[in-house]
């Protein structure tokens, strides 16, 4: 067997071969991001071996950069595996002599792949891609959304910092709520507004008693009067009303991408349409997620996510336990968020949850047992088809209340 490591970089790669038990079958060398340094690539591994089922690729999941290089290697018939860095990066410290090098990274790459000592990252279908992609952009724009969320309260509290006494942040920047901004420049505006507008304006989130409680304090306002930094409060409401309806534009292209998986997935307690959709894109198919490792799947999600318990000791040192936190961010911030929807409207999981508060535990330590069940049951459901029900718990493998 032969077996290649590629250190992806912006404009060149570090490009070195292995074979078998040995070192360096080739000499390592930089190659450049283009058809020429593939095409060298190319002759080197033909080369090596005539026959490509006898080659392996290795290369890390740094950025985007290693997409075109997967993919053209891939479309010339080799099997390229794409693991974490840390892998790589952990082989090379290995090294007693210290060295640090795009060629010695390469070489690293190439020994780890060569060891088979790794899980790829590269495994998903084409749905699971469409999937992944719509989600981060949904995520770019919801942090978007938020800082948007955040100035235009910011203007409030310098414009009618009482305001909030009556309406909460989350029905400010409501699209209803927004309307006050567009209509009223500061508090004294809405003092000298008339009532009836200021019904029409607000009444889906305030009944009419509030309505005129809130004319009555923007009489007595200590906010600004100027006006000067209005016309920048409209731009921002103008950016968020486009980024909503953008929002909600992927969201419904993430809907018609639902498959049998993912309406399993759905029928967990806090498992919504994002949920799902973010577990469906970071693990892709389940059959090929599993082939590469005999350890229960279970607990090769829970560190795919990086939401596994990181144990350390040393002879009588017991370190304290913390999530791993080394795995995919947005897999394990998607998991967080239906655990903490689960906690709070799901019987069976709020007991796991208060079980773990009862003992002292931290919210998020309480919510980490929340999240290694749902991923028990989701393991469970997803090999045996099988829809979330309370009274199945034992066809999960876990135990019921």
């Amino acid at each position: 067997m032969i077996f290649a490591g590629i250190d992806i970089g912006k404009n060149e790669h570090g490009f070195a071969v292995v074979k078998d038990r040995d070192n360096n079958f080739i000499k390592p060398r930089i190659i450049r991001n283009d058809i020429n340094g593939f095409s060298h690539v190319l002759e080197v591994l033909q080369a090596c071996s005539p026959d490509k089922a006898e080659v392996i690729i290795g290369m890390e999941s740094t950025g985007h950069f290693w997409r075109p290089a997967a993919h053209f290697f891939e479309s010339h018939g080799y099997r390229v595996d794409v693991f974490n860095p840390i892998i790589s990066a952990k082989r090379e410290q290995q090294s007693v002599r210290g060295s640090k090098s795009d060629k010695s990274s390469a070489v690293a790459i190439a020994k780890v792949v060569r060891d088979d000592d790794y899980s790829v990252c590269n495994n998903r279908d084409a749905n699971s891609e469409k999937l992944k992609s719509l989600i981060r952009q949904r995520e770019k724009l919801a942090e978007y959304r938020t800082d948007l969320k955040n100035r235009i309260i910011a203007y409030w509290d310098v414009m009618f910092p009482e305001l909030q006494s009556h309406l909460d942040t989350s029905k400010l920047t409501t699209l209803t709520g927004l309307k006050l901004l567009e209509n009223y420049a500061c508090a004294d505006d809405i003092a000298r507004a008339h009532l009836t507008k200021l019904k029409n304006i607000l009444g889906r989130i305030a009944d009419d008693e509030k309505i005129k409680a809130i004319r009555e304090t923007a009489k007595q306002s200590v906010g600004l009067k100027s006006k000067e930094s209005h016309q920048a409060a409209l731009s921002n409401v103008r950016l968020f009303r486009c980024l909503h309806t953008e929002i909600k534009t992927i969201e419904k292209q993430i809907g018609n991408l639902e498959d049998d998986q993912t309406a399993l997935l759905r029928t967990i307690p806090g498992f919504g349409l994002l949920a799902s959709a973010c577990f469906q894109s970071e693990i892709g198919n389940l059959e090929l997620f599993r082939k590469k490792s005999a350890k229960p799947l279970n607990r090769r999600i829970l560190a795919f996510a990086g939401a596994e318990p990181r144990i350390r000791t040393s002879g009588k040192f017991t370190g304290r336990i913390k999530m791993s936190k080394r795995g995919s961010k947005h897999f394990r911030e998607a998991l967080f968020m239906a655990a903490e929807s689960a906690r709070k409207g799901s019987p069976y999981f709020k007991s796991i949850y208060e079980k773990q508060k009862n003992k002292g535990k931290h919210h998020r330590v309480a919510i980490s047992h929340v999240i290694r069940k749902m991923v028990d049951i989701a393991t469970a459901m997803l090999k045996n088809n099988e829809k979330f029900s309370i009274e199945k718990l034992s066809n999960f493998g876990v135990e019921t209340l």
